[in-house]
């Protein structure tokens, strides 16, 4: 089968972030299957950017081809990010189809949602057989219940015509929530549509390097590490997190570690003010992740009080601590949550420090075997349920039916 991916924050291994395709296609070329990812040359989550030689730069990464479209650069807050998305989404109208080749698979990821709409049209010129629809997150949903926008503002309505249009016109949708059926099948009026892929793992995270000195100097020792890796925005209520360092800034052998960046990272440091027990470190490299997570005692992850989370979630920096072997506190009313599908940890109320600080002393009372037992879980039920081999062949068996 001959596969064509479409996704605006599509990276390779060196990219730094958005590996779940490249990884996917590894697998499915391993099998038998020519893959091709299109996607955006700049990207405010790609570590390295990818330098164009022209509007569509061809390339290959072992054994893995892809394509990259020119977009305008952007810094993620800016209206130009919306603009990119725009610009890549017009100039796919204008894909080199004699390069690409006779495809029998247009697999298109959002967000951004609005490339459906090109890849309608790539499928009629290449007489593809098959198009799917893949969601990371549910928009406008997200936007809607999180942010507190206006279902009326023209942006929402417009992102709901999309999604109609994309539901009701694909073949399959991917989706990377477990419950998500319940939201979809009532707008794409076909329940059969509906095919869960999560997020997968990929041992290469686990990449000899080292942990710069710069960053290894500020990482207290002899403490019991609570941390947090990924990013700091509205979606990740950390603010939780940050009162319950307050709460428990007495306790001198009690550290909180919060690794990431992100629009509301000046807040939450402003929030902390001048306690002792919280030290905020920046992005670091996708590499030497497991290495940093390997030095918390404890991972932790904060959920909004939200029904949107009630179709799941799909959050790698989960991945992390499993691979790291780390009990892990998930604050939040999640459906199916890993932690405790994984029983790797905690799962406690979200929007709640008391809860969490609770939780934090109930692990810390816990013998080093004890934590070692949850941290084992973890990792047993990443590599059973999220490797991207697996993954792969239950894609194809669910298309090949």
């Amino acid at each position: 089968m001959r596969v064509l991916i479409i996704n605006f924050f599509a990276g390779n291994r060196t990219s730094g972030w958005g590996e779940r395709h490249f990884f996917l296609a590894k697998e499915l070329i391993k099998i038998g299957n020519d893959v091709t990812i299109i996607s955006a040359s700049k990207t405010h989550v790609f570590t390295n950017q990818v330098i164009t030689d022209g509007i569509f730069t061809f390339r290959s990464y072992e054994g893995v081809k892809f394509c990259w479209v020119e977009v305008p650069p952007y810094r993620s807050q800016s209206v130009l990010r919306f603009w990119s998305m725009i610009v890549f989404t017009f100039k796919l109208f204008f894909l080199p189809l004699d390069r690409i080749g006779k495809i029998d698979l247009i697999w298109v990821s959002s967000m951004p949602m609005f490339p459906i709409l090109p890849a309608l049209w790539i499928k009629m010129k290449l007489k593809s057989n098959y198009l799917a629809f893949e969601i990371r997150d549910l928009w406008p949903l997200t936007p809607i219940l999180l942010g507190h926008i206006s279902k009326w503002n023209p942006m929402i309505i417009l992102m709901k015509i999309i999604e109609k249009k994309a539901y009701r016109s694909s073949d399959l949708i991917i989706s990377l929530l477990p419950k998500a059926n319940s939201y979809v099948n009532t707008i794409s009026r076909n329940a059969g549509k509906f095919f869960y892929l999560p997020n997968g793992f990929s041992d290469h995270v686990n990449e000899d390097g080292i942990i710069p000195d710069e960053l290894t100097n500020k990482i207290p020792t002899e403490k019991f590490i609570v941390g947090y890796a990924g990013s700091l925005g509205i979606a990740n209520a950390m603010s939780v997190v940050i009162e319950a360092a307050k709460i428990l800034r007495d306790l001198d052998d009690i550290h909180f570690l919060i690794i990431g960046d992100g629009y509301l990272k000046d807040a939450l440091i402003e929030q902390a003010g001048k306690i002792n027990n919280i030290t905020f470190l920046p992005k670091i490299k996708k590499g030497l992740v497991h290495k940093v997570v390997a030095k918390f005692n404890v991972g932790i992850i904060s959920w909004n009080d939200s029904p949107l989370y009630d179709y799941g979630v799909s959050a790698n920096k989960l991945f992390d601590y499993m691979n790291a072997e780390i009990p892990i506190i998930s604050a939040g009313r999640i459906a199916d949550d890993p932690v405790r599908l994984g029983n790797c940890g905690l799962v406690i109320e979200p929007e709640n420090p008391k809860l969490m600080t609770q939780a934090i002393l109930q692990l810390k009372e816990l013998s080093f075997d004890e934590r070692l037992a949850l941290g084992n879980n973890g990792k047993k039920y990443l590599e059973a349920s999220h490797s991207y081999a697996k993954l792969a062949k239950s894609l194809l068996t669910r298309i090949n039916g």
